[in-house]
């Protein structure tokens, strides 16, 4: 009866829960359920998750707003309307527009004005679900990498990607996602959802089991989606955990000890005879592709200074985004170019850009500084894996990838309800409750 009245009485955070359930299950529905439909359904799908996010508005708040974030807005948001206008002017794109828009402006706003509605959301319950989800897509995602190319299992969500992407003959798992990109961005996720539950066990079997299963997962999704730079980010997330503490002699412990854990990671998988294959196809691929490790790092931005040279003012607002060249070509590709940030530069011209990463700078800073302000140190380190995860989403493929964008800013918001409510900010309303109860007794690390 507790645990029932403990649900009931958090709306907010049911919404939250299903709202991560919507956007993980939503090329479900669009690939194998709604397939042959058109129009409203497969809209309602694609929004699904956005919308429920949305309705966390309607619950009553419960802390006060987030100053250092509303600051972050104020700045960053101009500038991305401004660029927006700007680009408009040479050509509009409305589908395009309403992706990136949602990107860019709406996700951040919806994130802002839904943390102090979650202040004490329960890290757990939300790191279990996304780590359930992730282990229903490892089992899901060997099971495509082990089926032919044309089978339905493989069916992407338009007819004219109608079976999945392989390499080598090797599938590239899709998952229950929509494409390819989605599931990869569920692996990065997972692995924060595996390791937020192990620096919260603090001796509690069930935990450390459920978040290393969890992890495992994730790298099982990295694997089978062959991506490359999603299987670093995995791989180097048990690295930003064992540093994510307070003492340095501590820290190299659990560095090493991190490092050990790694190298059994790899012997397992030299091992099993599947995961070999998966990761011999990796590899295989990393070694024909054309580009290198330095294109993939500090290629966006040489590639952002050339768009800024040819497009200072942008090209068009929304033409970058696939979803909108697919409404007007009905080809789904790129444009002009892949990075993100030389799109973002033909979409939003020089100023927008300046406005895009004001706000992924300063989202990030206001992550680190409640890091600090709280006290639990369990929450620190959880807080210090959303910095890793969310500022990879912002680097890699955030604005032009709808399960990305939802991803980082649910991390933030995540982050920030919980540490709000820790770090002792002022409550609003007219409706107090008892504050949040650490996994376990606080003690600093």
């Amino acid at each position: 009866m507790t645990r029932l009245k403990k649900w009931i009485s958090s709306p907010a955070e049911n919404l939250l829960l299903l709202s991560i359930l919507a956007c993980v299950l939503e090329g479900a529905f669009r690939k194998w359920v709604f397939r042959e439909s058109t129009g409203t359904v497969r809209y309602v799908c694609y929004f699904a998750k956005d919308i429920i996010f949305a309705t966390i508005l309607f619950c009553r708040p419960r802390a006060a707003l987030n100053r250092n974030f509303k600051k972050i807005l104020l700045i960053s948001v101009p500038l991305i309307v401004t660029g927006a206008v700007l680009a408009a002017i040479h050509e509009l794109n409305l589908v395009g527009a309403l992706l990136s828009s949602r990107a860019l402006i709406i996700l951040p706003v919806l994130a802002y004005l839904a943390i102090p509605r979650l202040a004490g959301v329960n890290v757990d319950r939300v790191a279990f679900l996304i780590g359930g989800l992730t282990v229903l897509n490892a089992l899901l995602g060997v099971a495509q990498n082990s089926s032919a190319p044309d089978a339905p299992i493989n069916y992407y969500a338009t007819s004219d990607f109608a079976s999945a992407t392989a390499f080598e003959e090797n599938v590239r798992a899709a998952g229950t996602f929509s494409y390819i990109t989605g599931y990869s961005n569920l692996a990065m996720i997972g692995a924060w959802a595996g390791l937020s539950l192990v620096c919260l066990a603090r001796g509690r079997i069930s935990y450390l089991a459920a978040g290393w299963g969890f992890y495992l997962a994730s790298l099982v999704c990295a694997l089978v989606s062959i991506s490359r730079g999603t299987v670093m980010i995995v791989l180097a997330i048990p690295l930003v955990l064992a540093f994510s503490g307070g003492a340095a002699v501590t820290n190299i412990v659990k560095g090493l000890v991190a490092a050990a854990a790694l190298f059994f990671i790899g012997y397992i998988l030299s091992v099993n005879p599947v995961l070999e294959r998966l990761t011999d196809t990796v590899i295989a691929r990393h070694e024909s592709a054309d580009d290198t490790f330095e294109d993939r790092t500090v290629g966006p931005f040489f590639e952002a200074a050339v768009a800024t040279e040819t497009f200072p003012l942008g090209a068009g607002f929304g033409t970058e985004q696939v979803g909108g060249v697919y409404a007007e070509t009905g080809v789904m590709s790129m444009r002009r170019f892949e990075s993100q940030f030389a799109r973002l530069v033909v979409e939003t011209g020089l100023v927008g850009f300046l406005g895009f990463l004001t706000m992924c700078a300063g989202t990030l800073h206001v992550l680190f500084e409640h890091r600090h302000a709280v006290s639990d140190g369990a929450l620190r380190r959880v807080a210090m894996l959303s910095v890793f995860l969310v500022a990879s989403f912002f680097f890699t493929n955030e604005v032009f990838n709808h399960f990305a964008s939802f991803f980082a800013w649910i991390v933030v918001t995540i982050t920030l309800a919980t540490t709000s409510r820790m770090s002792g900010q002022n409550i609003t309303g007219a409706r107090s409750f008892r504050p949040a109860i650490p996994a376990l007794p606080g003690r600093a690390m």
